[in-house]
């Protein structure tokens, strides 16, 4: 497919989404965790899941959890900030 061609359809698409500022973020810190949690279940030879380690499971745990970051707190760099730094004292101690 030429890029030429699918640049109006990605303009139209463009223009339609909308991403809701209670979205949850996936950080690279939930890649890392998943990423982590895998290598510890192949080393002790459990089953595989397929798990594409790209963050999602550990993103759903802090949305679970009430303490995911959201798009909406990117407005705020001071409680961004302030609020990732908790998320993060949670991850590892947790």
């Amino acid at each position: 497919m030429k890029s030429s061609a699918w640049k109006p359809w990605a303009w139209k698409f463009a223009q339609r989404l909308f991403i809701s500022e209670s979205c949850p973020l996936i950080l690279p810190f939930h890649v890392e965790v998943d990423k982590a949690r895998e290598a510890l279940r192949e080393k002790q030879r459990r089953r595989q899941d397929r798990h594409h380690r790209q963050g999602i499971g550990p993103a759903y745990e802090d949305k679970v959890a009430r303490r995911a970051l959201r798009v909406q707190d990117l407005k705020h760099p001071e409680r961004f900030c302030q609020e990732l730094h908790e998320l993060l004292t949670c991850t590892t101690s947790c």
